[in-house]
């Protein structure tokens, strides 16, 4: 059976098979991690996947599972003990200056800068109700470029901000057209089968001229301001993606 939307496949929630299809996404609630993985014990089909739809709510989980293409020493803070380890490991490291990532937080909100981790703990650490969040090292010699990837189409813009370094356009920033080099487009299409990713927007911090690429975070919807493509136009691409998907 194909079901359409969040209230179709729980209309039918308890006669779900295996090799049933769901088009669409689980809400974000405290159950959505539950329903993708019931999902998946199931062999039920989404789309988008289980995975990216668990990804794409989550920075922690994104630095847990796609770390390997982050900023190294990126990892994720489930605690206090994985705060004192990692303060060990950068100060190994020679690491100094630190970013963290709330968890859930959008167009920068959830982004703060420490001189240090011991800085970071002193405030972290008496916070019992700190969820877990991201913890990279701080870095300033990089440009920010958003990637909207909908196979075949793909469309980058770099994203500046002279009031913080969050590089939020929402929040006084500017953005102009990026040309992405084909090893850059490349490692966009490695995290994007990699994690499962129908379609993306993609974050990227480039470095040494081009030379380094790192992932920042992916989500299967985010904001396009600075783009050239309009939000109805590419909702109409993800949804001819998804219809290509069913038809395979």
């Amino acid at each position: 059976m194909l079901y359409h939307g969040f209230r179709e496949l729980m209309a039918a929630y308890d006669n779900l098979e295996a090799g049933d299809r769901f088009v669409g996404r689980v809400p974000s609630n405290a159950l959505k991690t539950s329903v993708l993985l019931d999902l998946t014990a199931k062999g039920v089909v989404c789309l988008p996947s289980a995975r990216s739809q668990m990804l794409s709510g989550s920075k922690v989980a994104q630095a847990m599972f796609l770390g390997k293409w982050m900023l190294p020493h990126t990892r994720a803070i489930l605690g206090r003990r994985d705060l004192l380890k990692a303060m060990i490991d950068y100060h190994r490291a020679g690491i100094g200056k630190v970013v963290t990532k709330e968890d859930c937080r959008h167009c920068g909100h959830g982004l703060r800068i420490w001189p240090g981790l011991e800085d970071a703990y002193n405030v972290l650490g008496f916070d019992r109700g700190q969820g877990p969040f991201v913890l990279q090292p701080y870095r300033d010699d990089f440009i920010d470029v958003r990637v909207i990837w909908v196979d075949p189409y793909i469309e980058a813009y770099r994203r500046r901000n002279e009031a913080n370094f969050r590089k939020n356009l929402s929040l006084g920033g500017a953005s102009s057209p990026y040309r992405l080099s084909a090893a850059q487009a490349d490692f966009c299409r490695k995290i994007v089968e990699g994690a499962g990713f129908p379609y993306a927007h993609i974050d990227l911090m480039i470095a040494g001229g081009g030379a380094e690429i790192y992932l920042s975070e992916i989500a299967l919807n985010g904001g396009i301001r600075g783009a050239r493509i309009d939000r109805k136009r590419l909702e109409e691409m993800k949804q001819l993606k998804i219809e290509r998907l069913l038809e395979e």
